[in-house]
């Protein structure tokens, strides 16, 4: 590592700038990349908290059909150790690395022994090395920016007909997340977007471009999506209260509710609150968002509500 690089946040941040991308790595979740994927399943076997075996299992088997899983070990993401602990981490995705070390790293190598970390202490301390110089900790370490992992340029050329391909394989043993109820003419404008939004945010979304196959029942594949989510996205708009299915899905997720469990999620789309009133009361009665505020901002509200956290900004 250079001695002039400690790749804390307000490196990483930097960099991010006079690149001119997003400040943190927009695919940094299980479900969008095979890289983070892998570098927190290991992390679960060094001591730090696992991802639960089934949901781990049901992502490796998917992950491991996916163009991007790699090919050979030398691409592949690895830690090394004597069994007792472990001394390296390589190929690291740099998102995970700085949420649990605290560098944005793709290579970490602990100290040979204690001899070598005190000799490494006493070196540092008569350079003057600032306290968050890395090697006070570590023996190397890599620093990297999510635009040079090999994966970003790959992910980003076409991400969200990966993750099509990447869900729609979703074994029935793990549940979604999410279910969204929309109508066709509001994929283009908002609902494919919000899609691929929440995905990116780490929840499991059921979405019929992504589910539904030719030659599938759409009744029996809806069904399926509605008993195997614990929440129901309803994305309400003016073609909403003009068709047949998304219709059947929300007398469905009423259906649900009436048992005094709170599934269903309404978002506004190009409709009023005062509109909503005039079609569904009842619908009116819950608290909704809107789809003004923003794919973002409204898939961090159903993030919020999904995880059982307050949402905040949430409106009739």
């Amino acid at each position: 590592m250079s001695d002039a690089v400690i790749p804390n946040f307000e490196w990483y941040s930097a960099e991010s700038r006079r690149q001119g991308v997003s400040s943190r790595c927009p695919f940094q979740s299980v479900h969008a990349c095979p890289r983070y994927y892998q570098s927190l399943s290991l992390l679960g076997k060094a001591g730090c908290t696992a991802i639960p075996a089934e949901e781990d299992d049901a992502l490796a088997e998917r992950w491991k059909r996916h163009p991007l899983w790699p090919t050979v070990a030398e691409q592949a993401t690895g830690i090394a150790g004597d069994g007792q602990s472990t001394h390296s981490f390589h190929h690291f995705c740099p998102e995970v690395s700085f949420n649990t070390f605290g560098y944005f790293a793709t290579f970490l190598a602990k100290h040979a022994d204690e001899l070598d970390s005190d000799m490494a202490a006493q070196r540092l301390g008569n350079e003057g090395a600032p306290a968050d110089d890395p090697r006070w900790a570590w023996a190397f370490c890599t620093p990297q920016h999510y635009t040079e992992c090999p994966l970003y340029s790959c992910l980003a050329h076409d991400w969200t007909k990966q993750i099509a391909t990447f869900t729609s394989i979703l074994p029935p043993s793990v549940r979604y997340d999410v279910f969204i109820s929309h109508a066709s003419e509001d994929k283009e404008s908002f609902v494919r977007g919000l899609a691929a939004e929440l995905t990116r945010l780490g929840l499991r979304v059921w979405f019929d471009e992504w589910t539904l196959q030719l030659g599938d029942s759409l009744r029996r594949k809806i069904d399926e999506g509605l008993r195997a989510s614990s929440f129901g996205v309803v994305v309400l708009s003016p073609s909403f209260f003009t068709k047949n299915w998304p219709q059947a899905e929300l007398d469905a997720l009423f259906a649900i509710e009436m048992s005094g469990k709170k599934v269903i999620l309404p978002v506004r789309h190009n409709l009023t609150h005062q509109q909503l009133l005039a079609h569904s009361p009842t619908v009116a009665g819950l608290l909704s968002t809107d789809s003004a505020l923003g794919i973002q901002a409204v898939a961090e509200q159903i993030c919020q509500v999904v995880r059982r956290t307050p949402v905040a900004g949430a409106s009739h």
